[in-house]
């Protein structure tokens, strides 16, 4: 009987070490989306401000300059390549931002 309840406790301890890593990963999780959901809201703003500041002579590579300057490489002035993929966060929200406020997208 007794092997039984300390088998029963020791199953119990390990429950609640899992539960405790499990609410701990949640939360780390939470603070991840959290953290990108204001990384993200911080590119719309730049980007929004930027497209008013330059309403006629904007250009995607000088906001990226702008927004991300440790993404130009020193030597060419050129920047990362990453920023050209189709489904980058920040094409998406140039082009979107271009085409709600009338600019011409690049």
């Amino acid at each position: 009987m007794i092997d039984m309840l300390e088998q029963q406790q020791v199953m119990a301890d390990y429950m609640e070490f899992v539960n405790t890593e499990n609410q701990e990963e949640e939360e780390r999780k939470r603070l991840c989306r959290e953290a990108a959901a204001l990384c993200l809201k911080e590119i719309h703003d730049h980007c929004i401000t930027y497209l008013k500041e330059h309403p006629n002579d904007g250009s995607y590579e000088e906001w990226i300059r702008l927004c991300h300057p440790d993404n130009v490489e020193e030597t060419n002035n050129q920047i990362d390549h990453r920023f050209y993929v189709e489904d980058a966060d920040h094409r998406i929200i140039w082009n979107s931002y271009c085409d709600m406020l009338g600019h011409t997208e690049w």
